[in-house]
C-alpha cells in the first residue's frame, strides 16, 4: 500500500479551513474545497446532538458575528446608570468590584470567595461575571444551571449564591449589558453584589458603561499575584483608580523578599493601612480552575477576610479583629 505524499499546509489555508469548519460547512451535505473546486467530496460527517443549553461552536459564531454586525452599525446594549456608592439599579443593595491587576492574577476566584462569604453569612447573595462567555472564569463554578433569562443573562446557582454570566458574545467592557433585575421582593435592600469585571483593568478603568462607572463608584477589590511584575502592575493601577481599593495579595502571607522592595509608594501605604488581604496560592485549584465544590479551607478563610473588610456593617460576619 502506498502512502499519499502530503503538502504542507500554510497559515492562510489551515485559517480558512478552520472558518469552514466554524460556519458548519462539515457538518453536514457535500463539502466543496476551495482550493481545488474539482476535488469535491461527498462525505457526510454526523455531529452528535447539542445538549440542551450548550452552544454549538458554528452557532457561537454565527451569533457574535451578527453582534459584531451590529456594534459596528452602532447598536450597543443599554448601560445602567448607577449612583455613587456603586448601588446598581432596582437596589439598595452593596455592589463590590474585582478587578484583576494583570492576567492570570486569579480574579474570578476572588470573586466566588467573596461571593461565597456573603452568601453563608445569610445574606441575599449574587455574583455577576461580566467576561466573553468563552473567557469565562465561573461557568464551572455553579452547581445548577437556571436557563437564561430575557435581559441576555445566564443565571446559575452555587450554594446559596446566585451566579450571573452574560448569555451572548461580548466585545468589550463597554457592552456588557445592564444586570438583570433584582426577584427577591424584600430582600432586594440587602442584597449583596460582586462583580467580576472580567476585562482588563486599563480597559475597564477608560471605557465607559455600567462596569466602568462601578470603577469610579464603588468600593473595588484589585487582585495580584506576588512576584515583581504583579507588584508593579498593580501599583500603576492603584495611581489610576479614584479610590483605594482593597487588594487581594495571592502567595504566600510573608511576602518574598524581592517582592517587598519592588513595592511603590501607594503598595507601601495599602499594606500599612491594612487594606491588604493574603489570599493562599492552590496549585490543585490552578490546575482544575473553579468546580462546584467547595473551595479549599485557606481560602474560604482568605473568603472570610476579605468579606469582612467589605460587608461587615451588612452580614453576620463578625467583623475583624
Amino acid at each position: 500500500m502506498t502512502a499519499t505524499a502530503r503538502r504542507p499546509l500554510s497559515v492562510a489555508e489551515m485559517l480558512r479551513a478552520i472558518d469552514a469548519a466554524y460556519s458548519g460547512a462539515f457538518a453536514a451535505g457535500p463539502v466543496r474545497w476551495a482550493g481545488n473546486p474539482t476535488a469535491a467530496s461527498e462525505a457526510t460527517v454526523a455531529l452528535p446532538a447539542q445538549a440542551e443549553g450548550v452552544d454549538t461552536i458554528s452557532g457561537l459564531t454565527e451569533r457574535r458575528s451578527s453582534r459584531l454586525a451590529s456594534l459596528r452599525r452602532g447598536s450597543r446594549p443599554a448601560s445602567s446608570a448607577l449612583t455613587p456608592g456603586g448601588v446598581d439599579p432596582g437596589s439598595g443593595a452593596r455592589t463590590v468590584l474585582v478587578l484583576a491587576a494583570h492576567a492570570g492574577a486569579g480574579a474570578s476566584v476572588v470573586s466566588v470567595l467573596i461571593g461565597d462569604a456573603a452568601a453563608a453569612s445569610g445574606a441575599p447573595s449574587r455574583l455577576i461575571e461580566c467576561a466573553d462567555p468563552v473567557r469565562s472564569g465561573v461557568a464551572a463554578a455553579t452547581d445548577a444551571e437556571l436557563g437564561t433569562d430575557p435581559s441576555g443573562w445566564r443565571c446559575g446557582r452555587r450554594g446559596l449564591l446566585d451566579v450571573d454570566r452574560p448569555a451572548d458574545p461580548v466585545f468589550s467592557a463597554g457592552d456588557v449589558a445592564a444586570p438583570r433585575g433584582h426577584q427577591r421582593g424584600p430582600d432586594d435592600a440587602s442584597r449583596l453584589t460582586v462583580v467580576d469585571a472580567g476585562w482588563p483593568a486599563w480597559d475597564v478603568i477608560a471605557g465607559s458603561g455600567w462596569v466602568s462607572e462601578l470603577a469610579r463608584t464603588a468600593p473595588v477589590v484589585l487582585v495580584v499575584r506576588l512576584t515583581v511584575p504583579g507588584v508593579r502592575q498593580a501599583e500603576q493601577l492603584l495611581a489610576a483608580l479614584p479610590t483605594s481599593p482593597l487588594i487581594a495579595a495571592v502567595g504566600p502571607a510573608k511576602w518574598p523578599g524581592a517582592v517587598a522592595a519592588s513595592c511603590g509608594p501607594r503598595m507601601r501605604a495599602a499594606r500599612g493601612d491594612d487594606r491588604v488581604v493574603a489570599v493562599p496560592f492552590d496549585r490543585a485549584l490552578d490546575v482544575t480552575g473553579l468546580t462546584p465544590g467547595p473551595l479549599p479551607t485557606s481560602l474560604q478563610a482568605a473568603g472570610r477576610s476579605l468579606a469582612t473588610h467589605l460587608y461587615a456593617d451588612r452580614t453576620g460576619i463578625p467583623p475583624r479583629g
